[in-house]
Formats: C-alpha cells, structure tokens, sequence
C-alpha cells in the first residue's frame, strides 16, 4: 500500500485535473446560486413547466449541530481519503470522477455554504418533489456515474456508443424517480 506522498508524486497529473475539475465545478455552483440570491429572492417564481419546473429562492437551514460534523467529517476527512485510495489502487476513471462530483457537491453546499452562510441556497424547485441546486445535480450525477463505474470493469471497451446508452439510461433512470416521487407525493399529500 502506497502512502500519501507517492500517491501525490505518482499521480500527481491526474490530481491536479481533478482538483481543476471541482474548482470549476464549485465555481459554477457558487455562481448560481449567487445569481438566483440576488434576482430571485423575495421575487416570484420563474415557471419553466408549470406544476413541474420552477425557479424559486429557499433558504434551506440546517438545523441540528450533528448535521454539521456529518457534513464537515465526510467533506473534509472521508471522501478524500476514499478518492485518494481509489487512486491509488489504479480504480476505475469513472469511478474516480464519479467520487470526485460527490465530493465537489458536499463541499459547494455543506462547507462553503453552510458553514459560511449557516444556510443552503436552493433554487431549482421539482414541485412535489425537492428543492435544489445545481451542487445536488452534481450529487446525482456523481451517484450514478460511481454506479456505471463499479459496473462497468474493463474501461477499455467502453466507446462512445456506450457512453450515449449510459447518459440515456441515466437521464430515463431520473425521469422516472422524478414522476415516481411526484406520483407518491400527490397521493400521499406529502
């Protein structure tokens, strides 16, 4: 088992795209929920499909202290270590990347924005649904690209055809939650 320095020297390349990768990431986060604070908060929502789809400002606190250590002990400690050992043992790309998205999500909405703002700045309203930003996009990208990636084992088959049916299979797999959990949620009054 490789300690953590030659881990750093032997993939060094690889970790500094990957630190560019989330930088990007956060930055693209941080920027959107910037704009939807500043021109959507305390305005009326923006309905892109009407009872489905809107743009709406929510200050979503996190109310309890242990969610906070969670959120820093998995940001901070856990994910990295994970990210780094994956690296290490040569794991999967997609694996990596997949890890590298949950890992961007946690730390755009649990250190930066709930540490320093004491809140989550949520934007993206699934009526019936959920209220997120782009950040949880990250998170349920990264989820099912770490799922692709513990399936698929030989990455050297993998060809653009088999990318395309992934992001197909993904985008139906979201689809159906979303009308499933909007289905549940009318029916159940929830």
């Amino acid at each position: 088992m490789m300690n953590l320095n030659e881990i750093f020297v032997s993939n060094k390349k690889q970790l500094k795209n990957l630190l560019l990768l989330s930088l990007a990431l956060i930055i693209i986060d941080q920027a959107t929920k910037f704009a939807a604070q500043k021109y959507l908060e305390n305005s009326t929502p923006i309905i892109l499909i009407p009872d489905m789809l809107s743009f709406h400002f929510v200050r979503n606190h996190i109310l309890y202290l242990h969610q906070y250590i969670i959120y820093f002990i998995l940001t901070i400690i856990i994910l990295p270590l994970f990210i780094l050992q994956q690296i290490s043992k040569s794991a999967s790309k997609i694996l990596i990347a997949g890890l590298t998205l949950l890992w961007t999500a946690v730390f755009s909405n649990n250190i930066i924005d709930a540490f320093t703002l004491g809140y989550i700045r949520d934007f993206i309203n699934l009526h019936g649904i959920a209220v997120g930003n782009i950040a949880d996009q990250y998170r349920t990208a990264g989820l099912m690209i770490v799922i692709a990636g513990l399936i698929i084992k030989d990455e050297k088959r993998i060809n653009k055809k088999t990318v395309i049916k992934l992001a197909i299979i993904i985008v139906i797999a979201l689809i159906l939650v979303a009308l499933f959990w909007r289905y549940l949620a009318k029916s159940l009054a929830i």
